[in-house]
């Protein structure tokens, strides 16, 4: 059995092993998932709110069906919560949503725990799977997906933490998803200028169990704080991490990385486009090196003199750290795609994308994609589904122009789509070969039409007031979301 870890209905954090894998909230290959939820997880918010999630799971074997079994880990005690539940014959390219799929599972029920749990659960498989998890608030209506880290590991960095920096915060999910209990973890907070600003240690975690670090509590942290963030298990039992960031009005949800890689792409980059604004923030995880930013082949920023640890900011929604603003960068264009590149083939950096758009309160926020592969998988797809719609993006971060086609359900070809190396195009709610005003929640295959094409992208979840492309998106809540197609 493979295993994963998995935030309920949150950033998904999956962990991958050769013939086991753990995930946090969401499934990659046949897996166990370990799944994390916590009901007080932005400390920020105004009011007091209450969480809740599902979650997404992608057979992404194309010939076989696959069985998934889900056990849920109570944060408080890091036991069993509810008997383990399995599910069999999810089919060959299918999909099973928790907790709504219960008629694929003989009538269960997918998710038993009670109101008010906050926790953790573990999916194993006996065959490659995928999954994302959406996380929504009551009674003020925030939203945000995340998907699952792939690879969980004894030292995870996250690019991204802050305490009361313009109304935000972020809080921390760290989850054991070793065999063993987890001793000795620590996490280290530095802030732009690499300076270390706090170091907390963590009590024990038990296997399968998580525990959250709200940084609007922790007094130790300067305000202000905006900066980059390294936890540490002291046992040699893996982590995997994800965290929330919320202003109390918006939430965005990512995750921590075990590794880097010398070049990142973010598909999606806005300035000012219909209203949306992105930022990026990229961690050196690696030795001390020089960071560019490319719009294509050109370089449009260098960084030099980057330290292990360190954050480096191109603004748009926060304005830190001295760099260039999105907008600046793509002036006069206000939408685009870009790499990160570090100097040297060994180094290790990693990066999230935060998405706001500047009156109708929307945020979210994704990771930064490396490597490729010619096929992408996008569990959940959607039209007018309860007013939600999907807009896929894809970037083509190989060395040729090539021809993506995109199949409904991972069978009906709907079209193809040209993508130029070092570019990215967009599948929009109106062109993914359903129909506005209809039903549609489903899961869509992306393939290139050459075996060495490489190809990353991202989906965004917006819910519109209407079921015209025309249509504004919600007020009144942060009804978008966004995820990370999965490579195949």
């Amino acid at each position: 059995m493979k295993r994963f870890i998995a935030r309920q209905l949150g950033t998904i954090v999956a962990v991958v092993a050769v013939v086991a894998v753990v995930a946090v909230l969401s499934l990659v290959a046949g897996a166990t998932l370990k799944l994390s939820d916590q009901s007080d997880s932005v400390s920020a918010a105004p009011l007091s709110v209450s969480y809740s999630s599902d979650f997404t799971i992608k057979n992404l074997d194309a010939t076989m069906p696959v069985t998934v079994t889900i056990e849920y880990y109570d944060s408080a005690t890091g036991e069993l919560a509810v008997p383990a539940i399995t599910c069999t014959n999810i089919p060959a390219g299918g999909k099973l949503n928790v907790p709504y799929d219960s008629a694929l599972c003989g009538g269960q029920n997918l998710l038993p725990v009670s109101n008010g749990f906050a926790g953790s659960a573990v999916l194993s498989s006996d065959r490659p799977i995928a999954a994302i998890s959406n996380e929504t608030t009551q009674p003020y209506f925030m939203s945000a997906s995340y998907t699952g880290v792939i690879t969980p590991s004894t030292a995870v960095n996250v690019p991204l933490a802050m305490r009361e920096n313009g109304g935000w915060n972020t809080t921390l999910f760290i989850q054991n998803a070793g065999d063993a209990d987890a001793t000795n973890v620590k996490v280290d907070f530095r802030d732009t200028s690499n300076a270390l600003k706090d170091t907390v240690n963590i009590p024990l975690i038990k296997k399968g169990a998580s525990y959250s670090l709200s940084q609007a509590t922790q007094t130790s942290l300067p305000t202000g704080y905006y900066g980059a963030v390294k936890a540490t298990s002291g046992n040699s039992q893996p982590l995997a991490v994800s965290v929330n960031s919320s202003n109390g009005s918006m939430l965005f949800a990512s995750i921590g990385f075990a590794a880097g890689a010398q070049k990142i792409y973010a598909p999606v980059a806005m300035a000012n486009n219909s209203g949306w604004d992105t930022d990026f923030n990229v961690v050196n995880i690696g030795d001390p090196t020089t960071i560019v930013l490319k719009r294509g082949t050109q370089v449009v920023d260098t960084v030099t003199n980057v330290g292990t640890g360190q954050l480096v900011v191109w603004g748009g929604t926060f304005s830190v750290g001295g760099h260039p603003s999105l907008q600046t960068l793509l002036s006069p264009a206000k939408y685009g795609s870009f790499t990160v590149e570090a100097t040297n083939p060994t180094d290790q950096i990693a990066g999230v994308v935060n998405e706001t758009h500047r009156s109708t309160g929307q945020g979210m926020a994704y990771q930064m994609l490396s490597g490729g592969t010619n096929r992408l998988n996008a569990p959940l797809i959607m039209t007018s589904n309860g007013g939600w719609f999907t807009d896929w993006t894809i970037m083509n971060v190989g060395a040729s122009d090539t021809v993506v086609t995109l199949y409904k359900d991972g069978v009906t070809n709907v079209g193809t789509i040209s993508i130029p190396a070092g570019g990215s195009s967009a599948w929009r709610r109106n062109e993914i070969g359903t129909t506005l005003g209809t039903r549609y929640y489903g899961s869509y295959l992306a393939v290139g039409q050459n075996a060495t094409d490489k190809l990353v992208g991202i989906i965004n979840e917006v819910q519109f007031t209407d079921n015209t492309r025309s249509g504004s998106a919600k007020s009144g809540g942060d009804y978008s979301m966004v995820y990370e197609a999965f490579n195949q």
